[in-house]
């Protein structure tokens, strides 16, 4: 019987070409490049953990400026508890009055009116002429729109700016400005404008 040579030689030609261990010179690079592939993904997948990671780390550090309600009390009440001690253990003017500043500046930012305005009278009690303390007794009275004590302590502010001409002419005249609004009824951000005073507290 003839042979189909035709046919045997298609058949020998589609056969893969074989080396040593009997596996195909063209199967190794298929396996090569799935092999680089798989590893690339997981490589890849990897760096993104790591990215999210770090990144949730990073924001979970700044917790005191975190916009969590709660936190933000905590620091604020921790900052609170801070500075009482360091006022109760001062024992210096200058160092009572750097902590008391410190105190009624956190009291007025959680809204601790009250405790705010103790604590600036205090200040005043030391040095009856200090800008930080009257600043602050702007701010907690502005923000509780009472116009009697927010004239009289922008009143005391404008007489003590004047009275050193030295003074920076441009927080006299926002002080002026907001004294005006007052008497018609308008609370304003009491703010004080950047200067090397900080008077806002």
């Amino acid at each position: 019987m003839k042979k189909d040579t035709s046919r045997e030689a298609a058949i020998v030609s589609n056969k893969p070409e074989v080396t040593h261990g009997g596996a195909s010179k063209s199967y190794f690079p298929k396996i090569l490049s799935r092999k680089k592939l798989f590893f690339g993904a997981i490589a890849v997948l990897l760096l993104a953990v790591l990215v999210v990671s770090v990144t949730s780390y990073l924001d979970r550090d700044n917790d005191s400026y975190t916009s969590d309600p709660l936190s933000v009390t905590n620091s604020i009440e921790n900052q609170i508890k801070i500075n009482s001690e360091e006022a109760n253990k001062a024992t210096t003017n200058e160092e009572k009055i750097t902590s008391l500043l410190f105190l009624a500046s956190d009291y007025r930012q959680s809204k601790q009116y009250d405790n705010a305005i103790t604590q600036y009278q205090a200040v005043l009690a030391i040095d009856s002429n200090n800008q930080q303390a009257l600043g602050g007794l702007i701010l907690c009275y502005t923000d509780l729109k009472d116009a009697t004590n927010s004239i009289l302590y922008l009143e005391r502010m404008i007489s003590l700016l004047e009275s050193h001409p030295t003074e920076d002419q441009e927080l006299l005249e926002h002080y002026k400005t907001l004294l005006e609004g007052v008497r018609r009824g308008e609370f304003t951000s009491a703010t004080a404008p950047v200067t090397g005073q900080e008077t806002a507290a």
